[in-house]
């Protein structure tokens, strides 16, 4: 069924919007949408360009890596420039979709839906002749807007970048990006100007993965439809203001070639791995925070014979495994009608998989009880996996051994090896490599004996 041409119906209404479009006609209106363009002309002309290419929708902004005198690299984002006639006629436009069109989520693909809404409300509307050839602009911009991240769109959609940030409003947006990883953060020409709209931006973000953000409820860790990590604040315990932070990941797993070819892993480590879960032995892929962790315990289960059963347990969605078998678990927070915690955690899906006949148990992040279920499944048989935050064999054992997890000796060494992954500065580029590898030795002793495999080069 048509939906109605709400705007069709009232030609005088047409006139007037073009009147006031072509400034025939005056009257002060407050839009409710604004049209923000980042544009980096200045910074680009003043500063030494390390490499430029296109992103954004259609490929219609491009990027600039713009080293300044004091060696400092900033991220530039140079999107299409909006006429006058584009920025009149966008919040008339938004309006227009705002009022008219139905939830996105009922279509399968809401951009191209949204591309036809916006030449439909320009013909209502008695604007697309005065748009020409800028339809194209005006389409970016609601697109960005609509359907896209808004303020982070080009980022989000620039394959280079690994992580997106703001700590508060009034500052320059941040990234990661591949190229230039040995400098961590680099600052942005995006800024969220103020309190307000950095809050309602962290709201909407929210509103991507599904769930909510609120006064009562002021943080969030979630999972964007595209399977990317969001972590959001309020300003409710947030020092600067509200704040976000996206970790995002690839659209598909690497399989185990790219990282042979890349050198994080050598063919023969990946053939110890392969043979070590075939085995019906435990796995520690353990390193500190963006070693590429998970990336290796995704390639390590994706290894193991096709028939198997493999039940990973995670808080964020982030593997993604081929086997038919493969059976993942989420985590899930929650409160009751009388305000019984509904929350389900880690140790809780832990436990459930040694009811589920797996013959790979893996766990993201092990860093509470869960750990325990984890090694007494190991202990009874079970080829297991997990990732732990630590930057050495020591630490591991130390933390393993301490509270809260407090493992004793004779199950740490039901434990058959940590592989420990470090983020490398090498040859002017940021690189992850999978630097050592140890086995647990299985002899009672004083301490815990381990034997180093192999230390693996860069």
């Amino acid at each position: 069924m048509r939906k109605p041409r709400i705007h069709a119906r009232f030609k005088h209404w047409r006139q007037l919007i073009r009147r006031l479009l072509t400034g025939e006609e005056r009257i002060v209106l407050t839009p409710r949408y604004r049209l923000v363009s980042f544009r980096g002309y200045g910074v680009i002309t003043t500063g030494k360009i390390l490499r430029s290419y296109r992103a954004g929708i259609d490929n219609m902004a491009v990027v600039y890596l713009v080293e300044d005198e004091e060696g400092y690299v900033r991220y530039i984002v140079e999107e299409p420039e909006p006429s006058e006639w584009v920025r009149k006629s966008y919040p008339l436009i938004m309006d227009h979709i705002a009022y008219t069109a139905p939830p996105l989520e009922r279509y399968e693909d809401p951009e191209n839906y949204v591309r036809g809404l916006v030449h439909e409300a320009a013909e209502e509307l008695g604007v697309a002749d005065l748009l020409g050839p800028d339809i194209r602009v005006l389409m970016y911009y609601v697109l960005r807007d609509v359907v896209g991240y808004g303020y982070i769109d080009v980022p989000m959609r620039d394959p280079r970048i690994e992580e997106i940030g703001a700590t508060g409003p009034g500052q320059p947006v941040q990234v990661v990006h591949k190229d230039v990883g040995w400098l961590t953060w680099l600052d942005t020409n995006i800024v969220i100007e103020s309190e307000d709209e950095m809050a309602r931006f962290v709201q909407r973000l929210a509103q991507k993965t599904g769930r909510y953000i609120s006064v009562a409820k002021p943080m969030l860790e979630a999972p964007s439809p595209e399977k990317h990590r969001l972590a959001l604040a309020l300003s409710e315990i947030g020092g600067k203001g509200s704040s976000f932070v996206v970790r995002k990941h690839p659209a598909e797993p690497y399989p185990v070639t790219r990282l042979v070819e890349w050198g994080t892993i050598s063919s023969l480590e990946a053939a110890y791995l392969w043979l070590l879960l075939e085995n019906y032995s435990s796995l520690f892929i353990v390193g500190v925070m963006a070693t590429g962790k998970t990336t290796l315990l995704n390639v390590a289960l994706s290894m193991v014979r096709p028939d198997w059963h493999i039940c990973t347990v995670e808080d964020t969605p982030e593997l993604k495994l081929p086997h038919p078998g493969w059976h993942p678990l989420y985590t899930r927070t929650g409160l009751g009608l009388g305000g019984g915690s509904l929350d389900i955690g880690l140790f809780d899906l832990t436990k459930l998989t040694l009811r589920l006949r797996c013959q790979v148990i893996s766990v993201s992040e092990v860093r509470g009880e869960e750990a325990k279920v984890l090694i007494q499944a190991a202990a009874t048989g079970h080829s297991s996996a997990c990732t732990f935050h630590a930057g050495s064999i020591a630490e591991t054992i130390t933390r393993l051994t301490a509270p809260p997890l407090s493992i004793g000796p004779s199950y740490i060494r039901v434990l058959s090896a940590i592989a420990i992954m470090q983020r490398l500065h090498y040859r002017g580029k940021a690189v992850r490599r999978l630097r050592w590898i140890y086995e647990i030795l299985p002899e009672p002793a004083n301490g815990f004996p381990y034997v180093e495999v192999k230390a693996f080069g860069v």
